[in-house]
């Protein structure tokens, strides 16, 4: 059964039985014009919404269709954790070529689902429209904050240290294997990376240790490490240094970079879409914060650099030189 078999308020109402809602707070959820929330005092609420595009953000012949559902609510949570919320309600918007089966969007449905689960957000609603030619989806997330508790990025201090969660590029070269010639061979041999491009993993538990322990300002990394520390020191207006030798790269990452001829430390850099937690932090809670995590969550932590005084420039310290680290990474336009 193709998604043309159908009209719009029969798919809506098949794809409702999919979603699992638990909240008690939902005065009117899906079937209106819009829902309705019982927000609780004392909170402040946060919006994001991402687009997703066939041929843009990601090929349809290469991804699950789980894996795409999965995906495209996983950005968004990482937008809310990044600016220390939590999320909350989430809505789906569609962009349906014609001839794509409800089996699929079921399975889209099915991953948006279980994530959904994991970090306890409710769905609440959407749009389906047509799209002449490629699937689009578009999801709008709410997240919860206590009121003037939320993060930043224009909130970092000359002196903190800057810092990361996890392994920076391992997306980037789940990307090259995705697009690679030889990618069925390859995803043999690097399933983790080209996971970690597929289901990457928002740091919720990590960020509301970061923040009790003190972190000044964050931002996730999604489209690359120098455009998203370049976007701290635009907004704190400070400058920035981190060490090469510093930057937390993946075994794996390397060990596919150098068959591939090409450099890990350039996909740690640029690559984008690794949506670990880039923040800042006071110098003297920086270990503090990475012992606390280490030990409780299990995820890597590592300090990466310091801020400068805003006529330094953003630059990146290797062995041998000092390069001026550019705000490159993925460009939308």
């Amino acid at each position: 059964m193709n998604v043309s078999d159908l009209n719009e308020f029969q798919l809506i109402n098949h794809l409702q039985k999919i979603i699992t809602s638990n909240s008690t707070k939902i005065e009117v959820g899906n079937g209106d014009d819009g829902a309705v929330i019982n927000n609780t005092p004392g909170y402040q609420t946060i919006n994001t919404t991402d687009m997703l595009i066939e041929g843009v953000h990601f090929l349809r012949n290469k991804i699950s269709s789980f894996d795409l559902g999965y995906k495209s609510l996983a950005i968004n949570i990482s937008d809310i954790v990044a600016m220390g919320g939590v999320p909350t309600y989430a809505t789906i918007s569609l962009g349906l070529p014609p001839n794509i089966e409800v089996e699929y969007i079921e399975e889209i449905y099915q991953g948006l689902n279980n994530l959904a689960q994991q970090y306890n957000i409710n769905i609440i609603g959407g749009d389906t429209t047509s799209s002449p030619k490629n699937l689009i989806i578009n999801i709008n997330l709410l997240g919860k904050v206590k009121e003037n508790k939320y993060l930043l990025r224009s909130t970092a201090q000359i002196g903190n240290h800057i810092l990361v969660t996890g392994t920076l590029g391992d997306s980037k070269a789940g990307l090259e294997i995705i697009l690679n010639n030889n990618y069925q061979q390859l995803k043999k041999e690097y399933p983790a990376l080209t996971k970690k491009h597929f289901r990457p993993i928002p740091r919720l538990q990590e960020m509301k240790l970061i923040k009790k322990l003190g972190a000044t300002a964050m931002n996730d990394i999604s489209d690359g490490l120098a455009s998203e520390l370049n976007e701290i020191t635009t907004a704190s207006q400070v400058g920035a240094q981190i060490f090469a030798d510093k930057l937390p790269i993946s075994q794996t990452s390397k060990e596919l970079a150098a068959k591939l001829d090409m450099s890990a430390k350039d996909y740690a850099l640029f690559g984008g879409e690794d949506y670990e937690l880039l923040f800042t932090a006071p110098a003297n809670k920086s270990k503090k914060i990475k012992v606390n995590i280490e030990n409780k969550l299990d995820t890597k932590i590592s300090i990466i650099g310091e801020i400068l005084p805003p006529q330094q420039e953003t630059k990146l310290i290797t062995p041998n030189k000092t390069i001026k680290l550019m705000k490159e990474g993925f460009k939308h336009f």
